[in-house]
């Protein structure tokens, strides 16, 4: 009881999850009558990377990218505007697959950059 009465008085503590990543093969600028686009044509190497939420059992976590390049992070917390497969839009692609990925709102991606798919959840410290 004692237990949990101290826990309540924790904070919460922010707990990242790796959820997949990916190697960048190929940039493609794709130019629409809208504005210009920058698609990523990437090659999962482990996990699955998510479009926008991954559904847990406690509900659903938003899922942001961070891209590495030479082992440094040159960019954190983006959102995804489209994760394609062939020409199909989909919620998730799986180690081993091929997808093309355009970022929110960022365009500085170059071929041989790592993304990472991630989530953050918080969570209670229980004593």
């Amino acid at each position: 009881e004692a237990k949990d009465v101290f826990s309540a008085f924790c904070p919460a503590t922010p707990v990242e999850k790796i959820h997949g990543e990916a190697t960048v093969q190929a940039v493609f600028d794709i130019n629409n009558n809208k504005d210009a686009e920058r698609v990523a044509g990437l090659m999962v190497s482990e996990g699955r990377l998510y479009l926008d939420k991954l559904k847990t059992e406690s509900g659903s976590l938003n899922c942001e990218y961070r891209i590495k390049r030479d082992g440094t992070i040159v960019a954190d917390g983006l959102k995804a505007k489209t994760l394609r497969r062939v020409k199909e839009e989909v919620k998730d692609v799986r180690r081993g697959e091929e997808c093309g990925l355009n970022l929110l709102d960022y365009t500085d991606i170059e071929q041989g950059d790592v993304i990472e798919c991630y989530s953050v959840e918080m969570k209670r410290i229980f004593v």
